[in-house]
């Protein structure tokens, strides 16, 4: 605010405007971008305790907790972009919006099947023989 005051009173065009702060949203965006990440590293915390707890193995509840995120924002990415091909009731919006929502969709896809072929194999790699069964 001060920097677009100080550029308003530079230009001579502008000489009698001023500016008044009536509602100021960013102390709310920044309190809530705040909570938000609180809410996240708690929410990660006792994540992580539930699953040690059943486990009782420190690198297995590391690894399941590292893929719970990755597992999680790829389905929901799919079922949020899932319904661009079957949207529009004009055949060529339905043709755009496939060709938007297939790529998208296939590399999420095998991006999970990546992940999901590579965390049982770290899994095996990183336990094996340094945790008793």
């Amino acid at each position: 605010m001060e920097v677009l005051d100080k550029q308003v009173r530079a230009n001579p065009l502008l000489a009698g405007m001023s500016f008044q702060v009536i509602f100021d949203q960013g102390t709310y965006v920044l309190e809530s971008i705040n909570n938000l990440m609180n809410a996240g590293l708690w929410g990660g915390i006792l994540a992580f305790l539930v699953v040690y707890f059943f486990l009782r193995r420190f690198r297995m509840t590391l690894i399941i907790n590292l893929a719970m995120p990755i597992t999680m924002a790829t389905l929901t990415t799919v079922v949020v972009f899932l319904p661009l091909i079957f949207m529009g009731d004009n055949p060529g919006m339905t043709f755009y919006m496939a060709r938007m929502g297939v790529p998208v969709i296939s590399a999420l896809l095998a991006s999970l099947f990546v992940a999901l072929i590579f965390i049982p194999l770290a899994t095996m790699i990183f336990s094996a023989a340094k945790e008793p069964l």
